[in-house]
C-alpha cells in the first residue's frame, strides 16, 4: 500500500496508473486485450496523427451533443509519444480549432511533419485548413488512412481510449472527493479533458 503522501500526490492527477487506486482500476481498465504490430521502420518525416474523441457517459455510451459542445481533438506526436487534447465547439472548420492544432504542431518543433487522420470529412477539412494557415513556416504532408482500415490510424485511437480513461478516472475521483455526482454537461469536464 502507498504512504499517505504517495496516495495524496496520486489523487491529484491519477497519473501514472496505480493498481491500488480504485478510480484508476475502474476508469482505465480495458475490456479485451488487443495485440498490436510494432512499426519495423522509423519514418524519416515525423508523423502526427489526429482524430476526434466522442465523449462517453459512465455507461460507455456516446453522449449526443445537440448544442455542439465539447468536441475533442486528440493528437499524437509519434516520435515523442506526446498527446494533445483540444476541446472545441464543433467538428470541422472552426477558427479556434485551426489555431489550436496549428499551435500544437508549432510546439512540436518540427519544420516538416506528416499529418495523419482517418477519412472523416470533418477532420480532413480541419487539417487542410491548418496546412493552409501554416504554409509559410511548416511543411505539412497530409496523409489519410485507407478507407475501412482502422489499424492504419490505430495509434491515435489507442490514445483516444487513454484520454477517455483518464477523464473517467478524474471524474470518479472528484465525485468521491466531493460526494457529489458530476453531470454529463458539467463545466469541469472540458477542463478535465485538457
Amino acid at each position: 500500500q502507498p504512504t499517505q503522501e504517495e496516495y495524496d500526490a496520486h489523487m491529484r492527477t491519477h497519473i501514472p496508473f496505480r493498481k491500488w487506486c480504485p478510480h484508476c482500476v475502474k476508469g482505465k481498465r480495458k475490456n479485451d486485450p488487443h495485440r498490436t504490430l510494432k512499426e519495423k521502420e522509423e519514418q524519416e518525416v515525423p508523423t502526427m496523427s489526429w482524430d476526434y474523441m466522442e465523449q462517453r457517459g459512465k455507461d460507455g455510451k456516446i453522449i449526443e451533443e445537440e448544442d455542439g459542445r465539447n468536441k475533442t481533438i486528440i493528437g499524437i506526436d509519434r516520435e515523442n509519444k506526446w498527446i494533445s487534447a483540444i476541446v472545441v465547439q464543433k467538428k470541422g472548420l472552426d477558427p479556434y480549432a485551426v489555431e489550436a492544432v496549428g499551435k500544437e504542431i508549432g510546439n512540436s518543433g518540427f519544420n516538416r511533419v506528416i499529418l495523419k487522420s482517418d477519412q472523416e470529412p470533418a477532420i480532413r477539412k480541419l487539417l487542410e485548413a491548418v496546412k493552409n494557415e501554416r504554409a509559410e513556416d511548416i511543411e505539412i504532408v497530409p496523409e489519410k488512412s485507407p478507407v475501412a482500415e482502422s489499424r492504419a490510424n490505430g495509434e491515435v485511437e489507442r490514445y483516444v481510449q487513454t484520454v477517455q480513461g483518464q477523464v473517467r478516472t478524474l471524474e470518479m475521483s472528484l465525485e468521491t472527493r466531493y460526494k457529489r455526482k458530476i453531470e454529463e454537461r458539467h463545466n469541469v469536464l472540458p477542463w478535465l479533458i485538457m
